[in-house]
């Protein structure tokens, strides 16, 4: 029990939780007994036992609200007057580690695709899969030029003399995929490559374009990696195709980026490896799931049929005002991309209204892959604070931002504070929590695993100890 907090008797939904000033003036105004409190455990208070004015936990499913626990999140969303729209379908990993098609204004609630573990809330900007048969289902199995048939706008453009099998098709329910056998020894050093040629052609005016694949490796030995042709720059960051992936689905890896010359309107993608003359080649993979998107980085699997399909954005917000002082800890993954890309990526953006930055707190990855904390008031940039440490892609991370008049601290994974005194001003006035998302689009990409806010400002050298 607590007995520093005491509970609402009510029969309307959850009872409320007061604390022991307001629940004695009100048991001397003759309201309410003075009922001890259960407050959940997961329910997580400030360092001087402070409960939380909100909180969200997208792992569990549960969400504290104004004093008030709530067991789904679309008690969550209706109570906390949340908002939640994506206009299209869109891919993630179930508990089971299987990849799934989530139905278009359903949030996805997402798995960690080798473990299983629950990462929460996914929020991703819009994308395009330029790419035509992403599943490439209609493989034939057998030697390919022997009977059997690589998926369509697939082939082996430089074989080296080697011999080309596919084994099985259709291996995921959702991205298709075939196992293919290469084996033999290669006639002439070179590069083996073997080539999609599906994607449509891209803008003039769009900026470069990235590759990805599922690939997993199931018998051999050896390193690959995705590549992208008539494409004009990015680094190919070879992949150990050997190393113990469960299934396809969890296989994903991240290709190359392209850059912006007339010879990159009409690219391709290709997986590839190195292989010498004379030295035999006997390896067994599993490929599918293609996908070359306009940005600097991979998103989530986009599925595309006969056409190119489009992935939209997700949005969540809550409307909350915001408060003279108080402190946010959010947790959550950054996006496993291949750098940070062109813009920043908000983990939240307090605001007024969903469509202004001029009055605002929010806490974004930079491109330098730093937390970065900004303040704005009055379309004036009031503070801004950021992180020396880097977090990089595909990483668990949780911060804290603490914001009064005269000192704004934020933490990060347990690193020292870092905090400016320098602003005496009035907070902003704020009235819309955006989740993963800000004014301009520029979303997290990665997931959000909670967010709690507690209405005081804590101490800098309280915030590490916040981050659990």
């Amino acid at each position: 029990m607590d007995w520093n907090h005491f509970q609402e008797p009510s029969i309307e939904g959850a009872p409320g939780i007061w604390s022991l000033e307001d629940a004695l003036a009100y048991r001397a105004q003759g309201k309410w007994p003075t009922i001890p409190a259960t407050v959940p455990a997961w329910v997580k208070r400030g360092p001087d036992n402070t409960l939380p004015d909100m909180q969200i936990d997208w792992t569990i499913g549960k969400g504290w609200i104004d004093g008030k626990p709530y067991s789904t999140l679309d008690a969550v969303r209706r109570v906390g007057n949340g908002s939640y729209s994506r206009a299209s379908d869109a891919w993630g990993y179930g508990p089971d580690k299987a990849l799934k098609k989530f139905g278009p204004n359903v949030p996805r609630l997402v798995y960690d695709p080798v473990t299983g573990a629950a990462l929460g809330y996914r929020a991703e900007g819009a994308a395009t899969n330029l790419i035509t048969q992403s599943g490439g289902r209609d493989g034939t199995i057998g030697v390919v030029g022997s009977g059997g048939a690589l998926p369509t706008g697939w082939g082996a453009v430089a074989a080296l003399g080697l011999t080309v099998e596919v084994l099985a098709t259709n291996i995921d329910p959702v991205i298709g995929g075939c196992r293919v056998r290469i084996s033999g020894t290669p006639t002439s050093s070179g590069v083996f490559r073997m080539q999609c040629s599906n994607a449509v052609g891209r803008q003039a005016t769009d900026p470069g374009v990235v590759a990805s694949c599922f690939v997993r490796g199931i018998a051999g030995a050896g390193n690959g990696l995705i590549n992208l042709v008539n494409a004009s720059s990015g680094s190919t960051p070879s992949f150990n195709l050997f190393d113990g992936m469960p299934t396809l689905a969890a296989a994903r890896r991240l290709g190359v980026g392209a850059g912006t010359t007339a010879s990159a309107l009409t690219v391709r993608q290709e997986f590839r490896f190195t292989a010498s003359s004379g030295v035999p080649v006997d390896m067994t993979i599993e490929i599918g799931g293609a996908q070359i998107e306009v940005g600097s980085f991979p998103t989530s699997y986009i599925e595309t049929t006969t056409a190119a399909a489009q992935r939209l954005a997700d949005s969540l917000s809550f409307a909350r005002a915001g408060t003279p002082e108080g402190t946010v800890v959010i947790r959550g993954r950054t996006a496993a991309g291949i750098g940070g890309g062109s813009v920043s990526q908000t983990l939240f953006h307090w605001g007024l209204g969903t469509t202004s930055n001029a009055n605002r707190i929010v806490v974004v990855r930079n491109t330098a892959k730093n937390i970065v904390a900004v303040v704005t008031v009055g379309a004036v940039e009031a503070a801004r604070i950021t992180s020396p440490f880097t977090v990089g892609d595909n990483t668990d991370l949780a911060a804290a931002l603490s914001f009064k008049s005269g000192q704004i601290a934020l933490a990060v994974d347990g690193n020292a504070p870092q905090v400016i005194t320098s602003y005496a001003g009035p907070m902003p006035d704020l009235s819309d929590f955006m989740v993963g998302t800000t004014w301009n689009k520029a979303e997290w990409y990665g997931t959000i695993a909670s967010m709690r806010i507690l209405p005081k400002a804590y101490d800098p050298a309280q915030l590490p100890g916040m981050l659990s």
